[in-house]
């Protein structure tokens, strides 16, 4: 019975947080391809040096080992560009999400009763609010895109 309350509950927790990420939908979505490919590019130089090491210099092709360190250099440059635009959506949806859950909260906290105030601690209301949007930022900022980039990843 506990289990299914549970179960309940962080259902409609992860509604309600989606109904927050609702306007920053491409955002995500970028975020996720962004690090899906990011992870897939992670597999590249492990390939390209297995190659170098199984194939090119036992066969002496210096020839490969020179396109090996171009494909390796452009492999590194564009994981670096994905990371970066990534990085720069990620944290602007991370800072729109953080900022309609504070909006939010405040609106609420207009629309409580004076003597709830009276009965709360408004230093812990105050952390909670503060502490409680932060992590929610940094939820979004760096782990919810770490996931498909670690599925990938291990798949690979």
């Amino acid at each position: 019975m506990e289990e299914d309350n549970r179960k309940s509950s962080e259902k409609s927790s992860l509604r309600y947080f989606a109904g927050y990420l609702k306007p920053f939908r491409r955002h995500f979505i970028a975020a996720v391809l962004f690090s899906g490919t990011g992870a897939l590019l992670n597999l590249v130089p492990a390939q390209v040096i297995r190659y170098i090491l199984n194939e090119a210099i036992p066969n002496r092709n210096i020839r490969f080992c020179a396109y090996a360190a171009g494909i390796l250099a452009a492999t590194f440059l564009v994981r670096s560009l994905m990371l970066r635009f990534r990085t720069k959506l990620v944290t602007r949806m991370a800072q729109g999400i953080a900022a309609n859950l504070r909006r939010d909260v405040f609106f609420h906290m207009q629309r409580l009763s004076l003597s709830f105030f009276d009965n709360a601690r408004v230093g812990k209301l105050l952390s909670r609010v503060t502490n409680d949007s932060v992590f929610i930022q940094q939820f979004f900022t760096s782990g919810s895109h770490i996931l498909v980039a670690t599925a990938l990843t291990f798949a690979g």
